[in-house]
């Protein structure tokens, strides 16, 4: 008895062993879905995702909404979607690293807007919450990327975004109006950034982005609007 009882101590140990050196061997991945929208100008052509497994996948961008939807599996550790640009000009085809972001497990569906960097292949890559739970139709949400801090006012709600980052939804009621004003810090006082009135149907939802100014040392940042209808909206 003593000594079945070995055996079958030995034998859970090596189970045990076996199903841990499995796991070390397999890394543990994700599975995110995700839309893009570029903001001009931009060059959008031949850009490529690449999935952990290192499978690369072309992305179609819509000129004035999100694209399809797309799915990447990313690995747990690292959390990182990189995308590269194909080059096809020369008989030797080559593929170059164009921008990364980071992603978690807990990010079910993401909108991914890609924005100019220093040169044609270094692009800006943010990332927003896109699900239907965290912006529902009827809201509207304001993306930051001024590359500053700002502070702001649509109708009654205060906000706070940092550069990066977007506002939480705000429900705009049944008329769906919106007064919005945006301002940030310049030495001892605030300085209004944008403003402007905008109009969302309870049927669609609407994000802000927030944009740099055209021109150095101009205070005016662009102000793009992206409108989403339910048809559009696939989780």
């Amino acid at each position: 008895m003593k000594y079945t009882r070995h055996i079958l101590i030995v034998l859970g140990s090596l189970c045990a062993f076996v199903s841990q050196s499995h796991s070390a061997e397999a890394p543990q991945t994700f599975t995110i879905d995700f839309t893009t929208y570029a903001l001009r100008p931009i060059d959008t052509s031949n850009i490529y995702f690449k999935s952990a497994n290192g499978s690369l996948t072309l992305i179609q961008f819509n000129p004035k909404s999100r694209s399809s939807n797309y799915t990447a599996t990313l690995p747990v550790e690292s959390g990182i979607l990189h995308f590269y640009r194909k080059h096809t000009v020369s008989d030797s085809p080559s593929i170059t690293p164009i921008g990364h972001v980071s992603l978690t497990p807990t990010d079910t569906r993401a909108l991914l807007i890609f924005q100019q960097g220093d040169s044609a292949d270094d692009l800006k890559i943010h990332s927003i919450d896109d699900s239907s739970r965290n912006f529902p139709l009827g809201s509207l949400r304001v993306a930051n990327i001024t590359e500053v801090n700002v502070i702001g006012k649509i109708n009654d709600s205060q906000i706070t975004i940092k550069n990066g980052d977007a506002s939480k939804p705000i429900q705009l009621g049944s008329n769906g109006s919106a007064e919005i004003s945006i301002a940030a810090k310049g030495g001892e006082r605030f300085h209004l950034l944008y403003k402007n009135r905008l109009r969302i149907t309870s049927g669609s939802r609407g994000i802000l982005i927030l944009r740099p100014p055209a021109r150095k040392g101009s205070l005016r940042i662009g102000g793009h609007l992206l409108l989403e209808s339910p048809n559009e909206i696939k989780e």
